[in-house]
């Protein structure tokens, strides 16, 4: 059963190509008798199973996802480009997952473990916002030595957003609107289209949550099926930080707390979400695409350049195209040809084609009369001539 009526019901059925984050949150089928998030065919036991291989059939091979999600980080690199160098600070972490990750699985969905895609592209991303949340944790647990130190904790807290924690300036202070944080922070994405990969969890004591009862060995285990992004998906993160307080530093060393000790996402306690830092740069294939996209710019500008300069020489008279040819391509025996025409103008062309061979001459180091032929220095003579 699909929750919704019969003409949608049929699209979603056949739901082979396009947002598979729209799919999951609206489109998926429900049983008809207990009204879970099922399979197809209305199996609610395995319905991971099926996302995952709706996942693999709309997203994996889909080139279109694959260009998008390359624009993406394009994008993000063109909205560092607008912050001046002298005055902030770029941080870009290219990092590995060595364990696998979730996001969002508190988000509401059917099924009772969820997981966050992109708006757009429909595949696994992580919210700028919840890497703001583990950078500033990561800043707080290394500052804990120096509250101890200093007696800055009572009955085991101490106010994180003090002044000396330096948390008001890189993240800025709750409720406060006019002391936002130095420190803005990207989503972060995968380099390439991530593979989902079906995990489990298994609690022994679901009686004991649920209904009350004592947790005892002989309760039944219910195994809980979801979604990870696999380990080894590689994530380029990103942030801008203002050089105006010294901060960069810091958030630099509580981004890498955060990605390699810490964990993103749900369940780190277990070791979900941690990354291998690979580089603080930007992964090679995205500098690749960056350069592909100079080339192509520059290749566009001249070909345009060139556009111009046909539809500028068309307009121009003889004289001009002798002589800007001459100038696009210095040559000694064009230039002598020239000379050798050149009594054959009036005294305004003739001035251009003076003015043409002085310089054509300099570029191709024939214009000094002291190193010069006889004959040359005679040439350059009545051209000087020509040009008083």
């Amino acid at each position: 059963m699909y929750p919704f009526y019969k003409e949608l019901q049929i699209l979603s059925d056949n739901f082979n190509s396009g947002n598979f984050g729209l799919w999951y949150n609206k489109f998926i089928p429900i049983n008809d008798s207990s009204f879970k998030a099922s399979g197809k065919n209305g199996d609610d036991k395995e319905p991971v199973k099926f996302y995952q291989n709706q996942y693999e059939k709309i997203c994996l091979k889909n080139n279109i996802i694959k260009k998008i999600l390359t624009q993406k980080h394009l994008n993000q690199s063109d909205f560092f480009a607008v912050f001046p160098d002298d005055k902030y600070d770029k941080i870009i972490i290219t990092a590995k997952l060595i364990s696998p990750l979730i996001t969002g699985v508190g988000e509401s969905h059917p099924h009772e473990v969820s997981m966050v895609f992109d708006h757009n592209l429909g595949i696994p991303y992580i919210p700028a916002s919840g890497i703001k949340g583990i950078v500033r944790f990561a800043h707080t647990l290394s500052i804990i030595p120096e509250a101890i130190e200093n007696n800055k904790i009572e009955n085991n807290k101490f106010d994180d957003e003090e002044d000396w924690t330096k948390i008001p300036l890189m993240f800025g202070k709750g409720g406060d609107k006019g002391n936002r944080g130095r420190t803005i922070f990207l989503d972060a994405y995968p380099v390439n289209i991530p593979n989902l990969h079906e995990d489990i969890m298994n609690p022994h004591y679901g009686a004991y949550y649920l209904e009350g009862k004592p947790p005892a060995d002989f309760l039944t285990p219910v195994p809980i099926k979801f979604l990870t992004v696999e380990k080894g998906t590689e994530f380029v993160f990103r942030a801008v930080v203002s050089k105006e307080y010294g901060i960069t530093d810091m958030v630099k060393k509580a981004f890498k707390k955060a990605l390699t000790e810490e964990g993103v996402g749900a369940k780190t306690a277990v070791g979900y979400g941690r990354f291998e830092i690979k580089k603080f740069e930007e992964h090679s294939i995205i500098l690749e695409e960056i350069k592909k996209r100079e080339e192509k710019k520059k290749k566009d500008i001249e070909e345009k350049q060139t556009q111009e300069d046909a539809k500028k020489f068309e307009s121009m008279s003889e004289v001009d195209k002798l002589c800007y040819k001459l100038s696009q391509n210095p040559d000694e025996p064009k230039s002598m040809e020239l000379f050798g025409k050149i009594d054959n103008f009036e005294s305004d062309d003739k001035l251009k084609i003076a003015k043409a061979l002085q310089e054509c001459w300099q570029k191709i180091n024939k214009w000094d009369k002291k190193s010069a032929s006889k004959k040359q220095e005679a040439k350059i003579k009545k051209i000087e001539d020509i040009l008083k």
